[in-house]
């Protein structure tokens, strides 16, 4: 008897030790990770970054480096009141292994809620951003086009994990990583303004608006 007591026993803390386990595997997976987006060495709860701000996630960094705008060209030009913008990304591995970047991690969303997925076209081909690896210590830059209103001031560039279903990957619309505040970049129009008298000479400054 005292054997089978010992039996059940040891089967129960072993039942125990399992959920246990499973329950702290499930925190780390959806609580944890949040806690690694970081803005420089600093963390933070607040996912939300700016342009040329460096976000690290899982040891990767990621960060826009520049936005322009595009009318298109012959072959492709954005729908009447919108406009391309042409998104300049940096990845840095600083991971100890090879990783997977790619341009379906990323989304674009506006003041309307809508979520666009980037769009293929031959004005940003120089150095647009496909798939593929990244060794360690590699660093990737390239841009991304998506379509916009011309006047939206709400725009974010969206970062998802990816899973991966069947051999193919997609995004994990449940895992969303961290947002960037994209603004459309203005055009610069210099203005003279009015003429001063510096040494004798008339010296014309211009004004940029």
């Amino acid at each position: 008897m005292n054997i089978i007591k010992s039996k059940k026993s040891i089967t129960i803390i072993a039942i125990v030790l399992v959920l246990l386990s499973s329950t702290y595997i499930a925190y780390e997976y959806y609580f944890d990770d949040d806690s690694k987006v970081v803005l420089g060495e600093k963390a933070t709860n607040e996912k939300l970054f700016n342009i040329n701000e460096m976000i690290t996630y899982k040891g990767v960094n990621y960060e826009v480096v520049k936005v322009e705008t595009s009318e298109g060209n012959s072959y492709k030009s954005p729908k009447e009141g919108n406009i391309f913008l042409i998104v300049t990304i940096k990845i840095e591995n600083n991971t100890p292994s090879k990783i997977n970047y790619s341009y379906k991690n990323w989304t674009m969303s506006n003041s309307a809620q809508e979520e666009e997925k980037r769009i293929f076209t031959s004005i940003n081909v120089g150095n647009a951003l496909y798939s593929g690896k990244l060794v360690v210590g590699g660093i990737k830059t390239g841009s991304m086009v998506f379509e916009q209103p011309k006047d939206d001031n709400k725009l974010k560039l969206n970062y998802y994990e990816l899973k991966t279903e069947k051999g193919e990957e997609d995004i994990d619309k449940e895992k969303k990583v961290f947002s960037v505040s994209i603004k459309i970049p203005k055009k610069q129009e210099e203005q003279e303004s009015t003429p001063k008298k510096q040494e004798g000479k008339v010296v014309k400054t211009m004004a940029k608006t």
